[in-house]
């Protein structure tokens, strides 16, 4: 190879060089374009936004009481289990409260397909589920299984004790 051809071939590579670089800079800057652009400082009401904490108002709300559970609330079904070919159903049989204007799409009658299953042998899920529901469209929050009349995730309330009791909250 005499050194014409070398200083071709050394050109043909420096220019391929060359523009891998550039198109790994492009790259890099593009990146970092959309990254800033949708970043939180990426615009003054994003950045005003998130520089407050985010503060669930809802958080805990297993462990909170019964009470407050019901006035929290939007919606508050009760369910009954009916065992169809080998499936628990869970139908709603009762919706003591709902606020006015919430989005439910459910109604007495209604199967509330979340909470039905094919259950594991020798196990039980119990007579029904009282449901507490929050916002609007309502979404499920918390459920509580009752056996009987006793509400077991609710310190074994009567079933009866807290439909009276989510009366006296509306």
């Amino acid at each position: 190879m005499d050194s014409s051809q070398s200083d071709q071939t050394i050109r043909k590579l420096t220019t391929a060089v060359w523009a891998v670089a550039i198109a790994l800079t492009l790259n890099v800057l593009a990146t970092l374009y959309v990254g800033f652009a949708l970043s939180p400082f990426g615009s003054a009401e994003t950045s005003l936004s998130m520089s407050v904490p985010y503060r669930d108002e809802l958080a805990g709300f297993h462990e909170w009481p019964v009470e407050k559970k019901i006035k929290a609330a939007s919606v508050v079904a009760v369910t009954i289990h009916r065992n169809e070919d080998g499936k628990i159903k869970s139908i709603i049989s009762a919706i003591p409260k709902q606020l006015p204007g919430t989005t439910f799409h459910y109604h007495v009658g209604d199967e509330y397909m979340p909470a039905s299953r094919m259950p594991p042998e020798n196990t039980s899920f119990g007579d029904g589920e009282v449901i507490f529901f929050t916002g609007s469209p309502a979404m499920m929050r918390y459920s509580a299984s009752y056996t009987g009349s006793r509400i077991g995730g609710l310190g074994d309330m009567p079933l009866d004790a807290f439909i009276e009791l989510v009366a006296e909250q509306k």
